[in-house]
């Protein structure tokens, strides 16, 4: 039996990425698991058009990317 993991919740991430680009629109979000540990890869454009990608731990929600699209 797997062992209950308890993530952030979707909207407060995605807060704390739109924080990170104040006026940006959220393009989207995905919750993966990479290397045993659960991550929220979340797409914004910001105010200039331009698109980042923030990738946040799902469950304490820090900031561990935030990279200009390419």
């Amino acid at each position: 039996v797997p062992a209950t993991v308890t993530i952030v919740a979707f909207d407060q991430l995605e807060a704390t990425a739109l924080a990170l680009h104040p006026g940006s629109t959220l393009l989207d979000t995905d919750l993966d698991e990479e290397y045993g540990k659960y991550l929220y890869q979340v797409e914004l454009e910001d105010t200039k058009g331009i698109e980042w990608e923030s990738e946040l731990d799902a469950l304490t929600g820090q900031v561990l990317k935030n990279h200009q699209e390419t």
